[in-house]
C-alpha cells in the first residue's frame, strides 16, 4: 500500500464516544428495574431503583427542587456517563445517575429539535442487510465499552443501510495500548495508533477513545474500516466527555468515503492516488468531513435530545474557549470568515489558514453547528444530496450548489446567524 494511500486513509478523529439510551417505558412505582440506585424520570415524576426483598423495583421519590429537575446537568460541569446493562446512563449534578431527560422539546431551538428528529427516525427494523459488520475485539479492550460500541456500530449500519447501493463489509477493530504487536499487521492502525498508545502509557491526562474510519480499496476489496482505541485501564468516572459518540462518528467517515469512491468509480476518473487526493480535499473541507460527522454522531449517540444538546453545547463551548486566542467572533461576518479558513487545513498546499492548528480543532465544533443547521433546514435528505455530489462535483462550491441550490458563500451566510445565536447563548 502506498504511503499516499495510507495518508489518505489516516483521517483520524480524536474523540471520546459512546451511545445513549431511550427512556424506559416501564418506569412506574413497583415495576421491576435492573440497576440498583439508578434514577429515572417518567411523566414528570422521579423514581429510583431500590431493593425490595430479593427484587429490584422502582420507587417514587420527591424532587429536591421545584425549579431544577433532579436529572439536570450543566454542560460546563463534569459529564460522566455510566453503563447499565446495554444502556448508557448519565450522572446529574445531583450525583444520581439517570437514563432519562425531563426537558421537553420546547426547551430547545427549532433547528436543534428538527435536526435531532431527522437523525433519530423511529426505525421499525434494526437489520442492515446491505452492511456486513466484521468485529475484531481484543481481550484487553474494556468489555462495557466494547458492548456499547458493538451496539452503536450496528445501529449506525441500520441507519445508513439504505444509502449503500450494494452489499459492503465494514471491518471494526477495538484495541488498546496492550495490542502494539497486534496492530503491526494493519497499516491503517499502525500509521495512527502508536503515538496514541504512548499517551495512554503516560497516564498524565484523561483517557479517551480515539478512532479512524474510511472506505477504500484494502487488500483487493472495497470495504469499510473502522478502528477504535482506548486505554485498557480506562475508568468511566474519569474519561474524556466525548467518548459516547466516537463509534458513530467514524461510521460517518465510512459513508462519506463510500459516496466519494462510488461516484469516482462510476465516472471513470483517474486512479492516480495524488489526483484522487487532490479532488477529495476540494470537495470535502474539514468543516464538512469532521464537523458533519460530529453533527450526526452527537445527535444520535446520546439518544435523548437533551443529552445530545448538552454534549454539543459542551463541544462548542470548550473548542471556542480553546480557540479564542486565534479567533474572535463578534458577528456573523466573523463566522463566515472562519468557515472559509477551514476549507483547506493541513491537507492543502499552500495552507490557506492563518491559524491551521486552531482552525483544525475548531472545525469539529463550528462545522457541527453548520451541518446541524443544514440538516435542521434541509433534512437528512439534504445531507445525503451533499454526499451524492462528493465526486460528481469538482469543488465544494459545486457540491453545495447542486445539492442545496445555493452557493457556498450563501450557505455560510445563511447558517451564520444560527451559529452566532448558539455562541451567544453559551457565553
Amino acid at each position: 500500500m502506498s504511503k499516499k494511500l495510507i495518508a489518505f486513509l489516516s483521517v483520524l478523529s480524536l474523540s471520546i464516544s459512546l451511545p445513549l439510551i431511550p427512556v424506559n417505558a416501564a418506569v412506574k412505582a413497583g415495576a421491576s428495574c435492573k440497576t440498583l440506585g439508578l434514577t429515572s424520570v417518567a411523566s414528570g415524576k422521579t423514581y429510583t431503583c431500590v431493593k425490595s426483598g430479593k427484587k429490584l423495583v422502582w420507587r417514587k421519590i420527591k424532587s429536591t427542587s421545584a425549579a431544577i429537575p433532579s436529572d439536570f446537568l450543566s454542560y460546563k460541569n463534569a459529564m460522566v456517563y455510566g453503563v447499565s446493562g446495554s444502556d448508557l446512563i448519565r450522572r446529574s449534578d445531583s450525583g444520581s445517575f439517570f437514563d432519562s431527560d425531563s426537558r421537553q422539546v420546547e426547551y430547545f431551538s427549532e433547528i436543534r429539535s428538527r435536526a435531532f428528529a431527522e437523525l433519530n427516525p423511529r426505525l421499525t427494523n434494526s437489520e442492515h442487510p446491505n452492511v456486513e459488520i466484521v468485529f475484531d475485539i481484543t481481550e484487553s479492550f474494556p468489555s462495557k465499552i466494547a458492548d456499547l460500541f458493538r451496539s452503536e456500530i450496528n445501529a449506525a449500519a441500520a441507519f445508513w443501510n439504505d444509502y449503500f447501493a450494494d452489499k459492503v463489509k465494514v471491518y471494526v477493530s477495538l484495541v488498546t495500548e496492550k495490542d502494539r504487536d497486534y496492530i503491526k499487521q494493519n497499516p491503517y492502525m499502525r500509521k495512527n495508533l502508536p503515538q496514541i498508545f504512548d499517551r495512554f502509557d503516560s497516564k498524565n491526562e484523561r483517557p479517551f477513545v480515539t478512532g479512524g474510519g474510511a472506505f477504500w480499496h484494502f487488500e483487493r476489496e472495497w470495504s469499510g474500516h473502522i478502528f477504535l482505541g482506548t486505554a485498557s485501564w480506562v475508568d468511566l468516572s474519569y474519561i474524556n466527555y466525548e467518548w459516547p459518540q466516537v463509534a458513530r462518528h467514524e461510521f460517518v467517515h465510512v459513508v462519506q468515503d463510500y459516496a466519494f469512491a462510488k461516484n469516482y468509480k462510476s465516472l471513470g476518473l483517474s486512479q492516480r492516488p495524488q489526483e484522487r487526493w487532490d479532488v477529495f480535499h476540494r470537495v470535502q473541507p474539514l468543516h464538512f468531513r469532521e464537523g458533519s460527522a460530529n453533527t450526526i454522531s452527537y445527535l444520535t449517540s446520546f439518544r435523548h435530545l437533551g443529552w445530545s444538546s448538552d454534549a454539543l453545547d459542551w463541544l462548542m463551548w470548550i473548542r471556542t474557549k480553546n480557540a479564542q486566542s486565534a479567533f474572535k467572533i463578534t458577528s456573523t461576518k466573523d463566522i463566515v470568515s472562519i468557515l472559509r479558513e477551514m476549507e483547506c487545513i493541513h491537507q492543502c498546499r499552500p495552507v490557506s489558514s492563518k491559524n491551521p492548528e486552531q482552525a483544525f480543532e475548531y472545525s469539529y465544533a463550528l462545522g457541527a453547528l453548520l451541518y446541524e443547521w443544514v440538516i435542521g433546514t434541509y433534512g437528512l435528505d439534504g445531507y445525503k444530496r451533499i454526499l451524492d455530489q462528493l465526486m460528481i462535483a469538482q469543488t465544494f462550491d459545486e457540491v453545495i450548489q447542486q445539492a442545496l441550490g445555493l452557493s457556498k458563500e450563501s450557505l455560510y451566510e445563511k447558517s451564520a446567524p444560527y451559529i452566532l445565536d448558539v455562541l451567544l447563548r453559551l457565553g
